[in-house]
């Protein structure tokens, strides 16, 4: 097999998947397992398409999560983060080779959720439950007082 056939199935499967991304249908799935057992069965899936992958699965949680986490409150975040590792679970289950999953993983939680823990979690400096609560209390700490402080001291479970 040529390099340049190779890559165009590489290129062509990336782009499936980018477009199941944005569509709810989900119309490409089937196709897409197919090219990816075919990718396995010549021998380049981990060799040539899975970095690919991921280093575009980054780049694209990466953008989309900037931009989501700017318009969002801190609850409508983690419920499109919730939703969004569901659909990529699906997608992994449906159509990627099981080896890709603890990679992919990795990039969802980095891009999705670690970039953004500062400002979730953005607590007082002594982060034991009297001095949360004691903030609550004083006027000035109140200021500082992030969504997240709400759904622990309010017992938001499902917030959280």
């Amino acid at each position: 097999m040529s390099v340049t056939v190779r890559d165009q199935i590489i290129n062509g499967v990336l782009r499936l998947i980018e477009e199941d991304r944005s569509d709810e249908t989900h119309q490409n799935r089937e196709l897409i397992a197919k090219l990816i057992h075919v990718m396995l069965a010549l021998g380049f899936y981990n060799s040539h398409f899975e970095s690919r992958f991921l280093d575009e699965t980054s780049a694209y949680f990466g953008d989309y999560a900037n931009q989501h986490f700017e318009t969002l409150n801190v609850s409508s975040y983690m419920i499109y983060v919730n939703n969004t590792l569901s659909k990529e679970a699906a997608r992994l289950t449906e159509c990627l080779d099981i080896s890709t999953k603890s990679a992919l993983i990795d990039i969802l939680e980095k891009e999705l959720i670690a970039k953004f823990l500062p400002k979730i979690l953005h607590l007082p400096k002594e982060l034991d439950e009297a001095a949360i609560i004691e903030s609550e209390h004083t006027e000035a700490n109140t200021i500082d007082k992030t969504e997240f402080d709400s759904f622990i001291t309010e017992k938001r479970v499902e917030d959280l």
